[in-house]
């Protein structure tokens, strides 16, 4: 029996995934709210006795190791390794390994030893006397494998002799002509794990006394190593992150260090990067409640406004900022602090959402309130911030002059417009206009605000939609959804019979998925339409003209459907969509299952088998619809 069998005969689907969903049995199945939409009515379903789920409104399915796939983010061999460790299995792939990651893991694993064997030597009392200093204890030091750099130039690479290559690369070593360096000299040293607990890189901080530009430093991207989708500390904190159902991030190595030790263990921080896409997809793998804690000084409070913008890319996200006082970092903070204390300032949370639009509006406007600056301690200084940016006082901080309004009014325009979602913009203008005392209904987004928006719908919009269908390079699904939309348009009542698969429905045009949003929109508040509706909107030219020719056409052929031909005809769309979509993803199997190695080659021929089944079954519904209505 295979390793895939042996741990799928050991799990029942339904005991795995109901540690992530409230099931409720019904019959032989049960039924839950899907983990991988949003929705209120349950659509997802397990079943135990062929050990599948399937979802029913955004059409996600698989077995056990497709549903932690699509859940952790990860590809099919990590997947293999999750479950049987929860099985209790062992699983083995060091026939699969790849001999040059190995490689270079090993030389990696070598240095980390040499590096902690060095700060416990006579040469390392600088450095460990400078980490001692810093209160650091002898226990994190061993938790996160602390150690330090000679300060001789060829100190590292001496102990490789043989390894000048994989040095190179892993930016262990640096080369002029034909010597070899130390990258890392003179420096505190900290290990990068990633989620797996493997060494993938190192930073370093200057000791002081040694003269460098740079004070931190890190490994450069390898094959190994990406600073924009790795956390130092997640390997420590994943446990910890779980268990508590939230993540706090900081923003520096010895800030994660001192948390920990103050009793926080449930803490990350990015690579001397700022939190990028990656970071959060990685991180909702284990939460979805995330706290950025961070200096309340101008830097600080700028690295919370990006923290905060790409949070509010993500929906299912629950993101929140505390701030610290000016020239207090959180590694500062965990030391003069006891840990009760500590965990009452991580409760002075202030909404992501809060503070972007607070800070967007009045920035800087909360120091210039503080009863004396640096005055208060951290505890009453997040207490303070909190107060502030919730508004919780608002007679004591937003008297505001008409010129203050006046600019505040200016920069919502400009945050609106740089949103990517409808919905997250109608909340701004709706909360914005509220706290300016001004009508949501009187404020209207021009395209001079928005033209240096990547979202903003209504700017170069044929461009993006250009760029989208070449990307994905299907005119067929193209011209598909415009003729959808086009139905729509002339029979408004269809839209009910189909609202959930539309919901979940993987447009590839883009002037299709802004009609429908516009249409959906619409159709939830109770206003029906008349097919000269894109004319009377605030839509883009370049969009409506797509469709009005259209309805052109249809209207000089004297043609109409009545409304059972109709709800047919967009029935049969969203089934040849569907049909052309799984052609695409078969397509691509095909090519992944000629560079995959063997582990992954068993998944991809199985779902290469479910998709070839999913699309006969599709099939099949077509042909018993009988002919085409479409012209």
């Amino acid at each position: 029996m295979s390793e895939r069998d042996q741990i799928r005969a050991a799990i029942p689907i339904d005991v795995y995934v109901g540690r992530y969903v409230a099931l409720k049995k019904q019959g032989k199945s049960f039924s839950g709210i899907c983990p991988f939409h949003q929705e209120k009515t349950p659509s997802f379903h397990v079943y135990p006795d062929t050990g599948y789920f399937h979802c029913y409104g955004c059409q996600k399915g698989g077995d056990i190791f497709t549903f932690v796939m699509e859940r952790e983010k990860v590809p099919f061999p990590e997947a293999l390794e999750i479950l049987g460790r929860f099985a209790g299995i062992k699983t083995d792939r060091e026939a699969v390994k790849n001999p040059h990651v190995e490689a270079l893991l090993d030389v990696n694993r070598r240095a980390m030893k040499l590096f902690t064997e060095f700060l416990e030597s006579p040469e390392g009392q600088p450095a460990k006397s400078y980490i001692s200093g810093r209160s650091v204890s002898k226990a994190m030091i061993e938790k996160f494998h602390i150690g330090a750099a000679s300060t001789q130039w060829q100190w590292l690479t001496d102990q490789f002799m043989d390894k000048k290559k994989e040095l190179l690369e892993l930016g262990l070593a640096s080369q002029k002509d034909d010597r070899c360096f130390d990258f890392f000299r003179g420096r505190l040293i900290f290990p990068i794990h990633d989620v797996r607990g493997r060494i993938i890189g190192f930073g370093g901080r200057v000791l002081p006394g040694i003269d460098s530009p740079a004070k931190y430093i890190n490994s450069k991207e390898s094959i190994l190593f990406h600073k924009g989708s790795n956390l130092y500390g997640l390997h420590q904190a994943a446990s910890e992150i779980r268990s508590s159902g939230e993540c706090v991030v900081v923003e520096g190595y010895l800030d994660v260090i001192g948390l920990s030790q103050a009793g926080s263990g449930n803490v990350v921080a990015p690579l001397g990067t700022a939190l990028t896409e990656d970071h959060l997809k990685l991180l909702e793998r284990y939460t979805l409640n995330l706290t950025f804690l961070l200096d309340g000084d101008k830097a600080g409070r700028a690295a919370a406004l990006k923290f905060s913008r790409l949070a509010g890319d993500f929906p299912s996200i629950r993101a929140a900022v505390v701030l610290l006082p000016e020239g207090m970092d959180p590694f500062d903070a965990s030391i003069v602090l006891t840990s009760a204390d500590l965990r009452d300032v991580l409760h002075q949370k202030i909404s992501s959402d809060r503070f972007l639009l607070i800070e967007s509006l009045f920035p800087g406007k909360f120091l210039e309130h503080l009863p004396a600056k640096n005055a208060s301690g951290p505890l009453e200084y997040s207490r303070l911030a909190k107060e502030f940016y919730s508004m919780e006082r608002s007679d004591r901080f937003f008297q505001v002059s008409m010129e203050e309004k006046k600019a505040a009014l200016q920069r919502l325009l400009e945050l609106i417009g740089a949103l990517k979602h409808q919905t997250n913009r109608d909340l701004y203008q709706e909360e914005g206009a509220k706290i300016l005392g001004i009508q949501a209904s009187s404020l209207r987004i021009d395209k001079a605000q928005t033209k240096n928006s990547p979202a903003a719908a209504d700017t170069n919009i044929s461009e993006v939609a250009e760029k989208k269908r070449s990307a994905s390079g299907d005119n067929f699904l193209v011209q598909l959804e415009r003729e959808m939309i086009l139905e729509f348009l002339l029979t408004p009542a269809v839209l009910g019979d189909v609202m959930e698969n539309l919901q979940s429905l993987e447009f590839q045009d883009e002037f299709s998925e802004i009609v429908w949003r516009f249409l959906e929109n619409r159709y939830l508040t109770g206003n029906i339409w008349t097919p000269e509706i894109l004319q009377q909107s605030d839509l883009p030219a370049e969009l409506t003209s797509a469709f009005t020719g259209m309805l052109l056409k249809r209207q000089e052929a004297h043609f109409h459907r009545n409304f059972e031909e109709s709800k047919e005809v967009v029935k049969e769309f969203l089934i040849d969509h569907r049909l052309r979509l799984l052609e695409n993803d078969l397509k691509g199997i095909k090519e992944e299952i000629r560079i995959a190695d063997p582990i992954e080659k068993e998944y991809l021929y199985q779902k290469q088998a479910d998709l070839l089944k999913a699309k006969q079954a599709l099939s099949t519904q077509k042909r018993g619809a009988g002919g085409s209505l479409r012209q």
